[in-house]
Formats: C-alpha cells, structure tokens, sequence
C-alpha cells in the first residue's frame, strides 16, 4: 500500500501543489458574524466547578516597557504636594480615554484622548456656559484597555479643581474601588508644553483590572478644566516567555493538530499538508488529491492523523507514516474532534455534529444543537469534555457542549470588559485541561491567553501585529491555529497573510 490516502472511489490520486486559496479561514471568519452563545458573566472567583465564566481580555496599546514618574502623596495634607520621582514597573500601558459622559448634562468627549500639547485650550470651557444643575455632577471615562491600575495623571488648568471622588470600576465585572474622597491631596508635576499647566497625579492600589474611571465633581467650572484623564497600569498576568523557534511557511497555515508522540500536523491554504517536529523540523510532506481541500486536521489517541476534506466531503484517517486507514462521511465539514475515551470523531457542520467511529468509519449518529448557537475550534480534554469556541457580534465565548446532545452545558466569557472587539479564533487543550485560546483581535492585543480548568486566567502573551510583512518573533499577524503538546511545554501558532506566514513555537517551564 502507498502512502497516499484514497479518493472515493479508492483509486490512488496524489496531491498536487496547486493552490485552492482560503478553504477554513475563509469559514471560520464568516461564522464571526452570526448569532450566538448566552454568555453568564464571570464570578471573580471561581469555584471547583468543572467550568466557571471568568472574563478574559479585550484594543491596541504599546507593551514597550516605559519608565514613569510617580509620586508620593501626603494622606494629611489640603495643599497639593511636589511628587518623589519613582520608577513604575516596565509594560506599564498609559492611555487616555476612548468615551466619555458628563452627566447630568449628558455631554461627551470631555478630557478623551491623551494629554495634546498642540491644543489651544486646556479642557472645554463652553461648559461654563451651562446653568448649574441640583444634582451630582459626574465624569465617566471609559478606557479600551482594561488594566491594574498603578495611577492617573489629571490634567488641567492652573484654576481651583473641586473633586469630591474618583472611583475606578471594571465595566463587565461591576467591580469598583474608591481611591479619591476629597479629603486628600493631590501630588502635582507642572506641564510644560500646551495649553494645560498641571498634573494631578494619584496613586492607586487596587488588584484587579479597570476600565473606568468616575470623577464626581463640586462644580461645573472644575469639570470644564480638565485637558485629559490618562490611566496608568499593567495587564494582569501578562508575560514574555522565549520564542523557542519561528520558522517561515510557503503558506498560510488553515490548521494544527500535534498526537501523543510530539508529531505536529499542519495544513495551509494550497491544500498542503506536512508533518513537523516539536524543533520544527519537516519530517514528512503527504500526498493530497487535486480536488481535495482541507478544513481540519485532528490527532487520536493512537497518534494517527485524522483530516476533513470539503473538496470530497469526507474524512480521512491517516497513519504517521501517511497510509490511509479509514475514509467515511458525506458532507461539507470544517472541524474535527476525537474523544481520546473511545477514538469516536466528532464533525461540525454547521450547527450539527456528525459522529463516526474513526476506525470503521461507520456513521452512529447526528447531532443537532441549538440554532443559536455558532460554534469553531472543537477540542475534547483527556475527561472526554467537548470544548468549543462561540462567535456571536459581541462578545466571544468558551463553551461546553454535552456529547450526547449537543447542548451547551458551561461557560465562560473570554472579554474582559464590555468595550472592543473580540475574536477568538482557535482552541487547543493540553493534558491537565488548561485551555489556549488564540485570539486575532481583542482589547489588550494579546495572541495567547492559557485558563485552567475552571476558566480563570493563568497567563497571557505574545502581542497582536498590525504591521504587515515586518512583524518580528512573539508578534502575530492575522494568527490561525494553535496547537500544545500533552504537557503543555511546547505551544505551536501559525500565522500570517498572503506571502507571509510563519509557524512559531513557545517552550515553557513547567513549574
């Protein structure tokens, strides 16, 4: 027997390198837009459940390290304090506010923005033409990055500024803290530059991410001298671990899929399909029809390969080495599961599943689920759990879906705040159940955000590219698949576009 898998009337066709352009990312892209998933909103901490809502990320900021200023405010003192220089930890993110509301005057874009030396006035002094209201006056910014909070740095005028409080929030939690109450005084640096003369500085100790700031104000001529609200922090459990290494694809990949043995099976959009090493070395190019065109590749526990090809509308089953073992199916597939409790194989279609026994390719049964429902990236845990990403217009979720039914049992929220768009493009699961989400846009720009089994975040990395064809190492453009290895020490991304593509490998330490 050759190593070319059959066509369906199992006569031997090789494949050829023929390109057949975008097949799944074409797909998986369109699903984005459609209805969805019934998200529950995260606990802030979850309990020993087998799967709890926990927020996830969510816009583009610098993750350069950057060293700023902060002062030390005296807690005693009415008079505005001179601050001691300090250095803020390096990945500090400072950013100035995408929305704002002025209520109860229900006026916007008051202080958004960061802090603009060119502009010929330091805040909207049109406000103090507004007749005083009986009632509480607030400043409600909104930022596009949640993030810790280190700080905020206040511009303004070189006026009177009456602030009653400063509360920070986290929109999708409701989650809030107090840091300001009036009583306090503000640290102070003068501005140098524009049309604002100081900055009212204010450290802040709180251990979860902010979205929001509220500034509750005496009067209206304090609200109109504000120039710009920056806010000042870092992301929660962000890190840089090493690129172990990045080699250059011919292709942009469609799929990944790595079996017991560490083999790593890719597919690209010219209908290649290889097999690498975890050093990323290439250990083997398959033969594939002319016809065929590759949606999905998957791994069984016996570390065979196992294929969906729209082109034939089937699935295939293939050895390592590359011999066919068992062909079945009949229709447009475009994702592939395998229980590792019994090697049955799971195929979405649509809002169905299909599923075979891989081995005899015998159909057992269809699935239906729930019309609302549009579901990618279907990935089983070692339990035997069904996982799967849900797409709706906003937000993204991690669901699972009960084997027997189809109906969504668990889930949880992969935004991290109620501003942004959020796309979760990929799924892999490793060996202890933690979850690698892959994500091509979210609010932090953050490729790799890794859960545990309960859904809570254990670390984040790898930054999201904008610049195409110069995008270096630990950055991802238009990223497609992800894929980890039983142990969760090697994690394989592919990305890229058009003429550049890439496929990456991170090495962690296991603690």
């Amino acid at each position: 027997m050759d190593d070319t898998y059959k066509t369906k009337d199992r006569a031997a066709v090789h494949y050829t390198t023929a390109r057949m352009g975008f097949i799944l990312a074409s797909v998986l892209i369109s699903l984005l837009i459609l209805a969805g998933c019934k998200p529950t909103v995260p606990a802030p901490e979850p309990s020993d459940q087998p799967l709890t809502a926990q927020p996830a990320p969510s816009l583009t900021v610098s993750l350069s390290p950057t060293i700023f200023n902060t002062p030390t405010v005296s807690a005693t003192s009415s008079q505005s304090v001179t601050p001691i220089p300090t250095a803020i930890m390096p990945g500090t993110i400072r950013q100035g506010a995408l929305f704002s509301n002025l209520s109860p005057y229900q006026v916007e874009e008051v202080a958004t923005g960061d802090y603009q030396p060119d502009n010929p006035t330091c805040g909207e002094t049109y406000l103090n033409t507004l007749s005083e209201l009986n009632s509480e006056i607030l400043l409600t910014l909104t930022y596009s990055t949640p993030v810790v909070p280190d700080q905020i740095e206040v511009y303004t005028g070189d006026g009177t500024v009456a602030i009653k409080h400063i509360e920070l929030l986290n929109s999708l939690t409701g989650l809030g803290s107090l840091i300001y109450e009036g009583d306090k005084a503000f640290a102070t640096e003068p501005v140098t530059a524009g049309a604002c003369t100081q900055k009212l500085i204010l450290p802040a100790d709180i251990d979860f991410e902010v979205d929001t700031i509220i500034i509750s104000f005496h009067d209206l001529a304090s609200a109109a001298q504000l120039g710009a609200v920056e806010l000042l922090g870092h992301l929660e459990k962000y890190t840089e671990p090493p690129i172990y290494w990045r080699v250059p694809l011919p292709e942009v990949v469609v799929d990944l899929s790595v079996n017991q043995s560490g083999i790593v099976y890719l597919s690209d959009e010219a209908n290649g399909l290889f097999a690498y090493d975890v050093e990323g070395n290439q250990l083997k190019a398959f033969s594939v029809p002319d016809h065929a065109a590759i949606t999905s590749v998957a791994s069984d526990p016996a570390g065979n390969l196992v294929l969906t090809d729209s082109g034939f509308g089937w699935f295939v089953k293939l050895s390592p080495e590359g011999y066919q073992l068992s062909a079945g199916g009949d229709g447009d597939y475009y994702e592939a599961a395998v229980n590792p409790l019994d090697g049955s194989l799971y195929l979405l279609h649509d809002n169905s599943l299909s599923l075979f026994n891989s081995d005899t390719a015998e159909f057992i049964r269809q699935i239906e689920m729930e019309e609302q429902l549009v579901i990618t990236s279907l990935s089983f845990n070692n339990q035997g759990q069904l996982y799967a990403l849900c797409h709706t217009d906003y937000p993204a979720t991690l669901i699972e879906l009960d084997t027997s039914t189809g109906e969504e049992l668990d889930t949880i929220l992969l935004g991290r705040s109620n501003f942004g768009e959020i796309i979760a493009r990929d799924l892999a699961i490793d060996g202890s159940d933690n979850f690698y989400v892959l994500f091509s846009n979210n609010t932090a720009q953050i490729a790799v955000h890794m859960l545990d089994k309960h859904g809570s975040l254990v670390k984040r990395f790898g930054t999201l590219s904008t610049e195409y064809g110069s995008w270096a190492e630990a950055e991802f453009f238009d990223p497609r698949a992800i894929t980890v290895t039983g142990d969760g020490r090697f994690i394989i991304i592919g990305d890229g576009h058009e003429d550049s593509a890439f496929l990456t490998a991170y090495l962690i330490e296991i603690e």
